[in-house]
């Protein structure tokens, strides 16, 4: 880092990590100089862009334009710009980083959503950390409102959080349809190597290196905030996962996958009518649907007829593919489907 020519101003690029807050509070009492004075020094370094301002008043946080970790705050109003802080504030430490498929996967993420924080969580503050590892990037997006899936079960009457996360995963779910189309968190959640959402006292989390996902209880805290990471070298390509989702010809977003464990609660076992139709609800918003049974032990004869037969029978041209079975829950569906014959 270049050196400055002021006593003060070295102390600032030395002692910010620590202080990203109270710098302020620290200048003035390490140099017994007036706030003014310590303003003017760290005016003088955010104009040569050594640092980095965002928040006000107290809410105020600085950071060094060259750190690989980064904080940030920003008020939650309607006139944040997700755009513009991700172009301002993340993209020159993301671009040198990351390579074209990584970057456009993290422009996507990030302005998704701090877009959805802006305009669902009715919260007073959206915080962004930003770090770089040694071959990945890794993307933290805070606010202090209601949860998103509180927002979401309160949206559309659902009974807990576990069938909040089940019809989100599905795609086109939102609180505000006529503004938004619900595709934010099912896209950024599968073009990311990780991504965890965690709200309302509860996480979920995707692991898609390993095609893997877990939910479970965490400390209940306000708001909703979401992780992510891709590694810098990603050959994953942001375009082919919207493809594998959408219609060759009209292109619309037809088609879904969903992770039928998240169906059961903790202990039990899919049998019935009633966990068959938490699985195809809100379905008729797409063509195509993959059921994916991992981490499924068993289906029960109910659970494979409510499927299988009545819904397909509602819908004939509705393409069902099943993944991920283990031998008990193959012969169940291929004994409902010889059946049904």
């Amino acid at each position: 880092m270049k050196k400055t020519n002021h006593p003060i101003q070295e102390f600032i690029l030395k002692e910010l990590p620590k202080h990203p807050q109270d710098i302020v509070i620290v200048i003035s009492d390490h140099f017994s100089v007036s706030r003014t004075t310590a303003l003017r020094h760290l005016g003088h370094l955010i104009k040569s862009k050594k640092v980095i301002k965002t928040g006000t008043t107290k809410q105020t946080v600085y950071v060094l334009a060259s750190a690989t970790r980064k904080q940030f705050k920003f008020p939650c109003n309607p006139s944040f710009d997700e755009f513009l802080t991700f172009t301002q504030f993340l993209a020159p430490t993301l671009t040198p980083f990351l390579n074209q498929n990584a970057l456009g996967i993290i422009e996507y993420c990030a302005t998704e959503i701090l877009n959805n924080a802006k305009d669902h969580s009715k919260g007073k503050f959206i915080q962004i950390e930003l770090k770089l590892e040694s071959d990945s990037a890794y993307l933290a997006i805070e606010d202090d409102g209601i949860g998103a899936f509180k927002s979401l079960e309160h949206a559309y009457h659902f009974q807990n959080c576990r069938e909040t996360i089940l019809e989100l995963n599905k795609g086109k779910l939102t609180s505000d349809p006529s503004n938004h189309s619900g595709e934010g968190i099912f896209f950024s959640s599968r073009s990311c190597d990780f991504f965890s959402i965690s709200a309302n006292g509860f996480c979920y989390l995707r692991n898609n290196l390993e095609h893997d996902w877990t939910f479970f209880e965490v400390p209940t805290e306000r708001g909703t905030r979401v992780e992510l990471s891709i590694h810098k070298e990603t050959t994953r390509v942001l375009k082919n996962i919207f493809i594998a989702y959408q219609d060759e010809d009209s292109l619309d977003f037809c088609k879904t996958d969903v992770l039928v464990d998240l169906a059961q609660a903790h202990g039990e076992r899919l049998i019935s009518r009633s966990q068959a139709q938490r699985v195809i609800r809100n379905l008729e918003k797409f063509t195509h649907v993959t059921l994916d049974f991992k981490k499924v032990q068993a289906i029960g004869q109910g659970f494979v007829d409510q499927v299988f037969r009545i819904y397909q029978n509602q819908r004939p041209d509705f393409k069902i593919k099943c993944i991920n079975m283990n031998p008990d829950v193959e012969f169940m569906i291929k004994r409902g489907l010889a059946t049904q014959r």
